[in-house]
C-alpha cells in the first residue's frame, strides 16, 4: 500500500537540468527556491540524485550546452534511477538535441518527466527512438503539490495505472484511439520541419501554453496544420493556455474562442478542451508515446491506456 505521506518512498529520482537554472531578480542562482524544491522531494520518499547541472548557471542555462546534455544521457542511462525529472523548463532543450546519443538513450528504460521546453527533447525522444515519455511535473511542482499532480505521478512510477478525468462546458464529442503525443505549443510548432518532430499519424494531440496570446495560439496551430501535422491527429486534446486572452495590443476582441473555433472549421477535428495540463498549480501527467482512448460527451471527458 502506498504511504500517503511519503507516496514514493523508496524511489530514486535523478534530477537534470537541460534547460534553465532558477534564478533571482539579480540574476544568481537562487539557492533558497533550490533548497525548498530538492526537500519537497524528499519529503515525499524520493532519494534524490542530483546532476551537476542543477548547481550551475551560464547565461541563462544551467551550464553549459555540454554539461546539460552529458546529465540528462547520464541521469537516463547511467544511474539506475526509478525516474528522472527536469528541475524546471525555460529554454535550452532544443540547444543540446543534436549532442545526445539517442541509439543509447532510447535504450533506457527509466521513465522521463517534465513539461514546457523539455517538450523539444520528449518529442525527439519520440521521433528518434520510439520510446515513451511523459509530461508532468518538474521538480517546483513537488512544494506542495497539488493531490492531482501526485495521483498522476504514481502513475510516471508505476504505482497506479494510467487514467484521467475532468469535465469541460466547451469540449467537442469525441471518441478516438490513437497514440498520445505533444506539450507545450510553442515548442511543438519550433520542431515542425525539422527531424525531432515525431511522425504520428492518426493520433491524439495534446497542447498547453502560458502567456501566449490567442492569435498566435492560432498562427502555431495553423503552421501545424499546413506543415500537415494537424490533419493527421484524430483529436485535439487542450490544456491550460493562461494568458491567451490578455490585451494583445490592437483594437479589436480575438479572444481563445475565436481561435478554436476557426480551427475547428478549418479542419473538422475535435478540440477537446478543459484538460488540466500545463504552467498550473494542480496538473495531469499524460504520457507522450502511448496508445490510449479518448472519449468526450456532453461535458465528461475521459482518456485511458488502449489495450
Amino acid at each position: 500500500m502506498t504511504d500517503v505521506k511519503r507516496p514514493f518512498e523508496g524511489l530514486v529520482l535523478a534530477v537534470a537540468a537541460p534547460s534553465r537554472q532558477w534564478v533571482t531578480k539579480t540574476g544568481a542562482v537562487d539557492w533558497a527556491l533550490r533548497r525548498r524544491a530538492f526537500a519537497a522531494a524528499e519529503a515525499l520518499g524520493f532519494r534524490v540524485r542530483e546532476l551537476e547541472g542543477t548547481h550551475l548557471e551560464e547565461a541563462r542555462f544551467a551550464g553549459p550546452d555540454d554539461v546539460r546534455a552529458r546529465d540528462l544521457a547520464c541521469a537516463l542511462t547511467e544511474l539506475d534511477a526509478d525516474l528522472v525529472m527536469a528541475m524546471r523548463g525555460g529554454y535550452g532543450c532544443m540547444r543540446i538535441l543534436d549532442r545526445l546519443d539517442w541509439e543509447k538513450i532510447g535504450a533506457s528504460k527509466t521513465p522521463f518527466v517534465g513539461f514546457s521546453d523539455v517538450t523539444a527533447f520528449e518529442l525527439a525522444l519520440l521521433a528518434r527512438t520510439g520510446s515513451m515519455s511523459w509530461q508532468g511535473p518538474t521538480l517546483r511542482d513537488l512544494i506542495d503539490p497539488d493531490p492531482l499532480t501526485v495521483e498522476g505521478l504514481l502513475a510516471v512510477v508505476g504505482r497506479r495505472p494510467f487514467g484521467a478525468q475532468w469535465c469541460s462546458q466547451d469540449a467537442d464529442e469525441a471518441q478516438a484511439e490513437g497514440v498520445l503525443w505533444g506539450g507545450n505549443l510553442a515548442m511543438i510548432a519550433s520542431l515542425a520541419g525539422t527531424p525531432w518532430m515525431p511522425a504520428v499519424e492518426n493520433g491524439i494531440l495534446f497542447i498547453e501554453d502560458v502567456a501566449e496570446p490567442a492569435y498566435r495560439i492560432e498562427r502555431m496551430l495553423l503552421t501545424l496544420d499546413m506543415a500537415g501535422i494537424l490533419r493527421r491527429q484524430r483529436a485535439v486534446v487542450v490544456g491550460d493556455l493562461q494568458g491567451a486572452d490578455r490585451p494583445a495590443g490592437w483594437e479589436g476582441d480575438f479572444r481563445l474562442a475565436d481561435a478554436l473555433a476557426h480551427l475547428r472549421r478549418r479542419t473538422g477535428l475535435p478540440f477537446v478542451t478543459g484538460c488540466p495540463f500545463g504552467h498550473v498549480h494542480a496538473k495531469l501527467s499524460l504520457p507522450v508515446g502511448m496508445r490510449v482512448r479518448l472519449a468526450s460527451h456532453e461535458g465528461r471527458v475521459s482518456l485511458e491506456a488502449a489495450p
